[in-house]
C-alpha cells in the first residue's frame, strides 16, 4: 500500500482480505464506515461485526521519516487496545528485519519492531517471498499486523502471484470472522413525497396551540416537529437493503488486452531481470495506466 491511497483503493484491498463465516463477503464490506484516523499516508476504516468492531488501517511509513510509525498509527493502536477493538494493519514499512524474512536489518526496523511488541501486535508475514520487486532489488517491506484478539482468525497469509501493476505485490490475508451487522438505508429519490406531506399534515397541528415564550418551549416545539418529519419520512420512504455493485461501465476489451500484456511482460522481466525486458514492461505499463 502506497502513500496517498484513496479510500476506494483501500476498500479494494479489503475485499481481498476478509472471509466471513467461510464465504467471501465482498458485498458486505460496503458496511464499512470511515474512522477519524486518516491523513496523506494513512487510511483507517471500521468493520462493524456482530461480535464487535475491527479497525483496518492502510499505512505508508515514509522512508525519510524517523522512528516509525507516526503518531496517528500509534494513537490508533493505543485506542484499539484500550477499547478492545480488533486491529489489522497493512503497511509499506520501508524497513528490513530478519523477523519478517529479510537477510539483514536496517536502522528503521528497531523503532517499528518495538512498536509491534509494545502494542501487542502479531506479524502475519510467512516465508521469504519478496513483496517489493524492481529491476534493482527484490525485498520484503510490506507487512500485515493484527492484534492479539485476531490471531486465531488468521487462516492464511500469502504473497499473491497475480500481477498488481505496481512495484508492490498483492498480499492476501484470510481472516474467518462473523458476519457484518445488517445495514439498511433509505433512498430519498424513491420517496413518495405526496404521501409524506399527507402524513405530516395529519400528525402536526395547523399551528402551535400556544405561543412560544421561552427557550424550553422552543426546544419542545422543535423536537415535536423533528419527530413528526422523521415519522412521515419513514412511512413515505421505507428502508431497503444495498444491492450488488454494477459492472464497471468504462472497462473495455482493449484494457483487458493491455492488462494481460503487462502481466506477461512483468513475469518475463522478473524471471530474466534483463534491462530490455524491464523497459518493455515499463512502457506497456505506462500505456495501460494512460488508457485507464
Amino acid at each position: 500500500m502506497r502513500s496517498g491511497h484513496p479510500l476506494e483503493q483501500t476498500l479494494g484491498v479489503l475485499t481481498r482480505m476478509f472471509r466471513c463465516s467461510g464465504t467471501i463477503c465482498r458485498h458486505k464490506l460496503r458496511r464499512i464506515r470511515v474512522v477519524g484516523s486518516c491523513n496523506g499516508d494513512n487510511t483507517a476504516v471500521s468493520l462493524e461485526l456482530q461480535s464487535g468492531s475491527i479497525r483496518v488501517l492502510s499505512a505508508y511509513l515514509a522512508f525519510e521519516k524517523e522512528n516509525p510509525p507516526d503518531a496517528l498509527v500509534r494513537g490508533l493502536a493505543e485506542e484499539c487496545e484500550k477499547l478492545k477493538y480488533g486491529l489489522v494493519i497493512g503497511c509499506d514499512a520501508n524497513a528490513h528485519h530478519t523477523q519478517w524474512g529479510c537477510p539483514n536489518n536496517n536502522d528503521r526496523c528497531e523503532s517499528l519492531f518495538d512498536f509491534i511488541l509494545n502494542s501487542n501486535l502479531f506479524l502475519c508475514n510467512r516465508g521469504n517471498a519478496p513483496t517489493f520487486i524492481t529491476k534493482a532489488c527484490q525485498t520484503i517491506i510490506d507487512l500485515t499486523l493484527v492484534s492479539d484478539s485476531l490471531v486465531g482468525a488468521v487462516k492464511n497469509w500469502a504473497v499473491s502471484g497475480e500481477h498488481s501493476f505496481s512495484d508492490h505485490r498483492f498480499i492476501e490475508t484470510v481472516l474467518f470472522l462473523d458476519s457484518p451487522l445488517p445495514v439498511s438505508f433509505a433512498n430519498p429519490r424513491r420517496a413518495d413525497w405526496h404521501r409524506y406531506k399527507k402524513v405530516l399534515t395529519n400528525i402536526l397541528p395547523m399551528e402551535p396551540s400556544e405561543s412560544i415564550t421561552n427557550p424550553h418551549e422552543l426546544d419542545e416545539t422543535v423536537y415535536k416537529f423533528t419527530e413528526a418529519c422523521n415519522t412521515a419520512f419513514k412511512v413515505a420512504c421505507p428502508t431497503e437493503k444495498p444491492r450488488g455493485r454494477k459492472k464497471t461501465p468504462w472497462w473495455t476489451q482493449q484494457l483487458s488486452i493491455l492488462r494481460t500484456n503487462c502481466r506477461c511482460l512483468f513475469n518475463r522481466a522478473k524471471a530474466g531481470n534483463e534491462d530490455t525486458n524491464w523497459l518493455n514492461y515499463k512502457f506497456e505499463l505506462g500505456s495501460y495506466k494512460k488508457a485507464i
